[in-house]
């Protein structure tokens, strides 16, 4: 499937020149947690407080998944606690 312009295959290196999603910035969560081999890219806005997580598996280079969040001061309070 795809969203906001990015499909499931896609490579990573064409995200961000595909992505329809308007952002003001965005940020990386690496998965080393038990062996995880996938990094998920935050792209926020945080005037309509919304995000878009774009997850790319580190081996091969593509996206394997793609979620909407629709509150991300609740996402990212979520994540401050991962320290």
């Amino acid at each position: 499937y795809n969203m906001y312009g990015i499909s499931i295959g896609d490579p990573e290196y064409k995200v961000e020149d595909k992505l329809r999603f308007e952002y003001d910035d965005s940020f990386n969560v690496l998965n080393d947690m038990a062996g995880g081999q996938s990094t998920a890219n935050f792209y926020f806005n945080t005037m309509n407080n919304d995000c878009l997580v774009v997850i790319v598996n580190d081996k091969s280079a593509r996206v394997v998944a793609i979620t909407y969040f629709n509150d991300y001061k609740l996402i990212s309070e979520n994540l401050s606690g991962l320290d």
